[in-house]
């Protein structure tokens, strides 16, 4: 027996648009996996009807860069830059660009094309943009505004760059993000994913001395209770010309990439390429990184593996521990008390 693509009441009656209505559950399971739609849009980053946060610090994480470049994907079907959209065909996508200047968000749009070798004019047909548009997510007129576009176009996936700028509410709220999020859930339930650039705060570890992304989100911890993915842009320990990206969903897990970011200045056509890897996992300790954390380190000092960590400005606690222990081998620390220390 079909499922009615319209929700119902448990009396069978009509009564109304999603989400307001009740369906029974097998009803409501048979319709969505009727649905003809992937459960990911970008596999990995972009899940269908999901929200997916891209944070990281406010300058040289290339956070709006990884935006658009998406958008690039999703809308050609392109696997170029190593994104693998579901839909090859392409699917409609609409950017929102709240604070990066005109001319160089049109410049940064000119290097994708040159890099990736898709014509704007051809992706245009799947690509819509505003600019300095002003929306903002807790005016009810803009949400509305918004959902209707999206309903128009048959918008796949809306992306905000950035949350700050999406609200005129406090950021450290948790009042005020839980109603930019039950905005984005307004948008999301017209069968559209949103993604939002958001700002991280300085790097933080938790009780454990590990990295933790979702701590590292800037104001109300709502934000990291809202999200289905989490791309968090963080610079590589072991080599600062490099960046790393970690993937947090329920889902799929943790996940590790590594990006590196390589401008081709051209006078004629500049271009940007993204070298993007799925690694098992994170850094790889050289010799000059081990040289470089031993000269760090005071001779008559005692340090845990916590202190170690922000003396050598790397949070990742594996890297420290490799570190530690690599020192430790090499004769150069030995245990001290409780702790560690350099060797006399």
């Amino acid at each position: 027996m079909g499922v009615d693509p319209k929700m119902t009441d448990t009396e069978g009656q009509d009564t109304g648009l999603f989400p307001r209505n009740t369906w029974t559950l097998n009803a409501w399971v048979e319709y969505m996996e009727s649905l003809p739609v992937p459960t990911w849009l970008l596999e990995d980053f972009i899940m269908y009807q999901g929200l997916t946060i891209v944070s990281g610090a406010p300058t040289v994480s290339y956070k709006s860069w990884t935006l658009f470049s998406m958008a690039f994907a999703l809308a050609h079907g392109s696997s170029e830059f190593g994104f693998k959209p579901t839909q090859t065909e392409g699917v409609p996508v609409w950017v929102i660009e709240l604070e990066s200047p005109g001319k160089a968000t049109a410049n940064r749009m000119r290097m994708i094309e040159t890099g990736l070798g898709v014509p704007i004019e051809e992706v245009s047909r799947n690509f819509y943009f505003s600019h300095m548009s002003g929306h903002r997510l807790d005016v009810p007129r803009d949400v509305a505004e918004i959902c209707k576009f999206v309903q128009e176009k048959n918008i796949q996936c809306v992306m905000i760059d950035t949350l700050s700028k999406s609200h005129t509410g406090n950021e450290n709220s948790s009042q005020d993000i839980n109603k930019v999020l039950l905005s984005v859930d307004a948008i999301r339930a017209n069968g559209c994913a949103v993604v939002l650039v958001h700002h991280s705060r300085k790097i933080s570890l938790d009780d454990q001395g590990e990295y933790d992304p979702d701590q590292a989100l800037r104001g109300s911890t709502a934000t990291s209770g809202g999200y289905d993915v989490h791309l968090h842009v963080k610079p590589n320990p072991t080599n600062k010309k490099s960046i790393e990206w970690i993937v947090r969903s329920n889902e799929a897990g943790d996940l590790f990439y590594k990006a590196s970011w390589w401008f081709i200045k051209d006078e004629e056509k500049p271009q940007v390429k993204l070298d993007l890897q799925l690694v098992d996992a994170l850094d790889v300790v050289d010799e000059a990184l081990i040289d470089s954390c031993l000269a760090k380190l005071l001779p008559d000092k005692r340090y845990s593996k916590k202190s170690l960590s922000t003396a050598w400005a790397i949070p990742e606690q594996h890297i420290v521990e490799d570190i530690l222990k690599r020192l430790m081998d090499d004769g150069a620390m030995v245990v001290r008390g409780r702790g560690f220390g350099v060797k006399p």
